[in-house]
């Protein structure tokens, strides 16, 4: 009786945790990557799939070689008519920079040789936002200000779990708890 208790509350943990832990987000390797090398302002489209509707933590990471090098102005999620501009200006979709992190990184040169190079990252945070399962377009516009080096980005989109999932993982780690003590007391 104890192993099919143990059983049935292992079974309930894991069915919760996967569902509260999907992300019903799919782009073409996970993250979107423009490698920036022509200096100047950019426009850089990229479509995803949702699969379904829910809220989206959305966070965009630049990095370059040269402090404040690329410069993100704004971020456009569009599906049809409906559109998000996440930017600087303060609303509802505002986004928030975590200011420049000097990073320490490898790079293989031309001869094959690894070495070390300092690289600037700059996180970006962007409002949370519910999308409607579709075909979506991102599209991120921003300044690179050198043309020597180059610079990246770097967008994910995580599924906030919905509060139902969450309620299920925590009773089922009730369940186990539970259990726990009741062999505990024995």
């Amino acid at each position: 009786m104890k192993k099919i208790k143990l059983a049935a509350i292992s079974t309930c943990l894991a069915l919760a945790a996967g569902s509260a832990l999907a992300a019903p987000v799919s782009f073409n390797s996970g993250v979107l990557h423009g490698n920036l090398l022509n200096g100047g302002a950019f426009s850089e489209s990229h479509p995803f799939n949702v699969d379904a509707d829910g809220l989206f933590d959305l966070s965009l990471l630049t990095r370059s070689k040269d402090a404040n090098d690329v410069t993100i102005q704004s971020v456009v999620l569009s599906k049809g008519a409906q559109s998000f501009v996440f930017d600087s200006t303060p609303d509802a979709t505002a986004f928030i920079s975590s200011g420049w992190q000097i990073v320490a990184g490898t790079e293989t040169n031309a001869k094959g040789k690894t070495i070390p190079v300092t690289f600037f990252d700059d996180t970006i945070a962007l409002s949370r936002v519910f999308l409607s399962a579709g075909h979506w377009t991102l599209t991120v516009n921003g300044l690179d200000r050198n043309d020597k080096v180059a610079g990246s980005y770097t967008v994910t989109a995580n599924a906030v779990p919905e509060p139902q999932s969450l309620a299920l993982v925590a009773l089922a780690l009730a369940g186990v708890a539970v259990f726990g003590r009741k062999r505990a007391a024995r």
